[in-house]
């Protein structure tokens, strides 16, 4: 297999950093989505495919779907801050990507600051494999240190458990 990797060096707006056509969209979403999450997922929606799998950092049990995937990245932007991307690995037919990332998670708001509910910085890595027509089919997340996935973890609870309430019949008397 053969890589190419971005140079961390400012060539991230290049075609050398961004490979392919649906990383280049990737990267215009992201840094679109730090202003308009709604243009950034008009963007976004035609570039997952309709099944994707996606893995978060926080649970082992992946989620099938691209509602579901676009709504855990949306939650997961809204709560990363400072967020970068730091290199660029992509195979030679460009079906196979990993862009390496660094970011700060704030503390869970409303709860007490402590060690495992602090600010952070924590890196990462998106895995993304795309099929022949260029559609993200997995995503998968990973997250480090350990403490940096708990304390997503627990933002990510928070705005879970918000959504489905939100969805839950009203109880009528």
């Amino acid at each position: 297999m053969s890589l190419q990797a971005g140079d961390g060096k400012g060539a991230r707006d290049s075609k050398t950093w961004w490979p392919t056509p649906t990383l280049r969209v990737w990267k215009k979403a992201v840094d679109l989505g730090k202003t308009d999450w709604r243009e950034a997922f008009k963007i976004l929606n035609p570039v997952f495919a309709d099944n994707v799998c996606f893995h978060p950092p926080t649970y082992w049990k992946p989620k099938r779907g691209k509602k579901i995937a676009l709504f855990l990245l949306k939650n997961v932007s809204e709560i990363f801050e400072d967020f970068q991307y730091t290199r660029c690995f992509c195979d030679s037919l460009g079906r196979n990507a990993v862009l390496e990332f660094k970011c700060r998670i704030p503390p869970v708001p409303g709860q007490e600051e402590s060690r495992t509910n602090r600010s952070m910085v924590v890196e990462g890595v998106d895995i993304i494999e795309m099929d022949n027509h260029g559609k993200i089919i997995d995503f998968k997340v990973m997250v480090r240190p350990p403490n940096g996935a708990l304390l997503l973890k627990n933002h990510m609870e928070i705005r879970v458990q918000k959504f489905f309430a939100k969805l839950a019949p009203r109880a009528t008397l």
